[in-house]
């Protein structure tokens, strides 16, 4: 951090490590310590370098993220995992963090104009519109064949692109939901911008879903 900011010499700081999370789960972090009064403001930083290893290893390393006495162990990799979750399972964690988040900002799914969602496979969005509370539950593929999450419809999930658009750089990839949702909000979107857009939700996983993080972006006037 020094090397950004010279003057961030000697500020308190922590490592937040949480798989696919960590940057969510950083914000979190962050959240929590300027409400306890601990600070003022915070930076938060997502950070992951992935070129170190040939495709093989970071597959291996990844699957380590996984529950690995049951998964990664015996060969699972988060490609297979996320098959296994197409064969009709749900994000039954990640509704209710979902769904405690709209209660902390006080508002339902209806009161959303945009949505990031963590699309590291196509079957975690389609699982996300579940969990969103955008279609029942078994009923995700809905939400592509009626339109609802394409700009324009009812609520336009992953405008930017998504991480299929700009990769998944782990560590780094709840900061960078986070950053997309507040252009988006500023009227500065990467990607599609949502007219009028005042409202949003990112919702980042981690391991096998086993962490899940929602946060709800209001705009300022």
């Amino acid at each position: 951090m020094v090397d950004i900011e010279p003057d961030l010499r000697f500020k308190p700081a922590t490592r937040v490590e949480n798989a696919c999370a960590s940057g969510s789960a950083a914000i979190a972090a962050a959240k929590n310590a300027i409400e306890a009064g601990e600070a003022d403001l915070a930076l938060v930083i997502g950070v992951e370098k992935m070129t170190s290893l040939d495709t093989a290893g970071v597959t291996k390393v990844l699957a380590m993220a996984s529950y690995w006495p049951e998964e990664g162990e015996i060969g699972m990799t988060f490609p297979g995992l996320f098959a296994e979750y197409a064969k009709g399972s749900a994000f039954v964690a990640g509704k209710k963090a979902i769904q405690k988040a709209y209660e902390l900002a006080n508002i339902t799914v209806e009161d959303l104009d945009f949505a990031e969602v963590h699309d590291c496979f196509t079957i975690a969005e389609v699982l996300a519109y579940e969990a969103m509370g955008l279609v029942p539950e078994g009923q995700g593929r809905r939400a592509i064949e009626e339109g609802l999450v394409e700009v324009g419809g009812k609520l336009p999930v992953n405008v930017s692109g998504g991480l299929k658009a700009k990769g998944h750089p782990v560590g780094a990839t709840g900061v960078s939901m986070a950053v997309l949702a507040t252009r988006q909000l500023q009227g500065k979107a990467i990607g599609h911008q949502v007219n009028g857009a005042r409202v949003g939700l990112t919702y980042n996983i981690g391991g096998s879903a086993a962490s899940n993080y929602a946060l709800v972006l209001k705009g300022t006037k």
